[in-house]
């Protein structure tokens, strides 16, 4: 291969796999090109976050696409922001552009955003009109709705599209839907792999929504499911039969019990990642060496803001079963020294990439001791 448009066309045909990546990556460093850093560097991050895979310590990862995105973003952005008269954000993955935001409405750029963006793949708009109809979602595999007003017609218009046979993760958020609106989004007929839904306000039809999801036969497909800012949601523990393939879950200000959760556990065996911060109840009965021993498959857990302690901190710590995590995120609850101290010790805690630990009581000893833990070496500490 000789220059760039040789590269993509291998790239485009096999956009899944790294190697045709990884191959242009290479070229391009070696002709001084930084763009090939940031291709290597997001494609190592990828594997991580999609493969669990050990890609090495994460910090300098994440620093180093920082400081490429800062330095040179603006320069790999200039072309496609020009072509689609752009304002709004532009999403890198694996070191192409793959996502856009619409600060304003989708109309307009609707015949450029292919040539603009060969790669893309998710689109976050406010308005799906003009979207729906277009050629430009052929490929688009994920679409999150910013909208206060969602339209029933324009859901309607998603499912009867012809260009949406790729899509596979909607999201709806920052919006306050009608029960109507609400249930029309989640009965959409497309194979989705991921459902999100975030909302103004706090509705109180949680419970009323999970059992719509219930009755839904095509939502068993999903793999996640996240729901943030809405209650009464400890009815998905009797959900597991209904989402037989469930791998990811976040319930963010969700209303749950400690029972709740060990009932959520052990209703979907397959859950790779959990996420439940920002709890309204103080869930101090939180058997956590439990939870884990009851999750076979979980590699990421996230129990933010839940009002747990050095109890909690100590249980995770001494649990065989942690040694299946690779990230762990216990920041702003009432973790203190002799919780730290426990982790900074524990050899169960070998595999983790990612500890979170920020605004707990963490007092300066202990912090150091997380530092200089011997289990811990090529974790990413945020304290």
């Amino acid at each position: 291969m000789s220059d760039a448009a040789d590269f993509m066309v291998q790239i485009l045909a096999e956009p899944d796999d790294d190697r045709p990546r990884m191959v242009f990556a290479d070229w391009l460093m070696q002709h001084g090109d930084p763009r090939g850093e940031l291709i290597a560097v997001q494609c190592r991050l990828a594997r991580h976050a999609t493969k669990h895979e050990d890609v090495g310590p994460l910090a300098p990862l994440e620093s180093r696409e920082r400081a490429l995105l800062k330095a040179y973003g603006p320069a790999w952005t200039i072309d496609a922001e020009t072509r689609l008269k752009f304002w709004g954000e532009f999403g890198f993955r694996r070191g192409f552009i793959e996502s856009l935001t619409f600060n304003g409405g989708y109309e307009g750029a609707v015949d450029r955003v292919r040539v603009a963006a060969p790669l893309l793949r998710a689109l976050s708009v406010l308005t799906l009109d003009e979207l729906a109809a277009s050629p430009a979602l052929d490929g688009i595999e994920e679409i999150t709705i910013r909208s206060e007003h969602l339209k029933i017609r324009e859901l309607d218009a998603l499912a009867a599209s012809p260009h949406a046979a790729d899509l596979r993760r909607l999201g709806f958020v920052y919006g306050n839907p009608s029960q109507k609106e609400l249930f029309a989004l989640i009965a959409l007929p497309l194979p989705l792999d991921e459902l999100a839904m975030g909302f103004y306000g706090e509705p109180f039809y949680g419970r009323l929504a999970l059992e719509h999801l219930a009755k839904t036969p095509v939502r068993a497909s999903l793999r996640t499911l996240r729901i943030r800012w809405l209650r009464r949601l400890g009815f998905i523990r009797e959900l597991g039969a209904a989402l037989p393939n469930l791998e990811t879950l976040q319930l963010e200000s969700a209303d749950l019990s400690a029972d709740d959760i060990h009932a959520i556990v052990r209703g979907f065996p397959k859950l790779v990642s959990l996420d439940l911060a920002d709890n309204v109840q103080r869930i101090e009965t939180l058997d956590l060496a439990r939870l884990l021993d009851d999750a076979p498959n979980l590699r990421r857990l996230r129990l933010c803001t839940l009002g747990l302690g050095d109890a909690h901190a100590i249980a995770i710590a001494e649990s065989p079963a942690a040694s299946r995590l690779v990230q762990l995120d216990l920041a702003t609850n009432k973790i203190g020294d002799a919780g730290a101290f426990a982790i900074a010790k524990s050899e169960h805690l070998r595999n983790l990439r990612r500890l979170g630990l920020a605004a707990n009581a963490i007092g300066h000893d202990a912090k150091q001791a997380l530092g200089r833990a011997p289990y811990l070496g090529e974790t990413l500490i945020e304290i």
